[in-house]
């Protein structure tokens, strides 16, 4: 049964209705992201075997993408109005192109993305822009089952952070259950396990090593 949710600014999101499992893993450049999604990898690929797993990250690896990470490494200029709209775009893309999140989802895939709702929100709002709008835009697209923030330590905060962080802290007000916060400053292992013990309790991760969840044909071995 779909889960709707409701939030400010007259914004309603859906959270994942499929049978697979969506993870987010969200922060800021050093806050060790990347680090935590191929650790998960490895760590579904131990607990659920033979499951089929995607490692993913935004912006995705598409044309829409590519174009996103040619204007944040300043090839492109482009407005920030604009590049909110492109990411938009991109997420569109990642979750209903073929192969893509929705698609996998659908067949009960483990999908780990690095980066994904709110972190879009979250910067255009750190770059001035309307906060109803822009979780507007992002009310189009699924919640992840569980996104995971890893934050820094306030002496670390840039003017940037701190504004990023009013859209990231208001979700996980109205949201507690979809989103953990983590001190991304702690030791790698550390965060690693605060990680895995808040997978381990939800319940459809639990069906996935069971080998219950609707919808599942049977996990074929590990792909890209």
């Amino acid at each position: 049964m779909s889960e709707r949710v409701n939030f400010p600014y007259n914004a309603e999101f859906e959270r994942n209705p499929y049978p697979g499992l969506l993870i987010a893993v969200e922060g800021l450049d050093g806050s060790g992201g990347t680090t935590q999604v191929s650790n998960l990898y490895s760590f579904f690929q131990r607990e659920v075997p033979g499951a089929k797993i995607w490692a993913t990250r935004e912006p995705f690896d598409g044309p829409i993408g590519g174009f996103i990470r040619l204007a944040l490494g300043k090839r492109l200029k482009i407005d920030n109005q604009t590049l909110q709209l492109t990411f938009s775009a991109d997420r569109s893309d990642h979750l209903l192109a073929e192969n893509g999140i929705i698609d996998r989802l659908k067949q009960a895939w483990i999908i780990i993305c690095d980066r994904y709702s709110p972190s879009t929100p979250a910067y255009g709002y750190a770059a001035g822009l309307d906060i109803k709008w822009l979780w507007a835009l992002q009310s189009k697209f699924i919640l992840p089952d569980l996104t995971f923030f890893l934050d820094l330590p306030p002496e670390t905060c840039l003017e940037r952070k701190k504004q990023s962080n009013f859209s990231l802290e208001l979700f996980m007000e109205m949201m507690p259950d979809l989103m953990v916060r983590i001190d991304g400053s702690r030791d790698e292992g550390l965060v690693y396990a605060r990680i895995k013990n808040e997978i381990v309790k939800l319940p459809k991760f639990q069906q996935l090593v069971a080998g219950t969840v609707n919808g599942n044909q049977g996990f074929l071995s590990s792909s890209g």
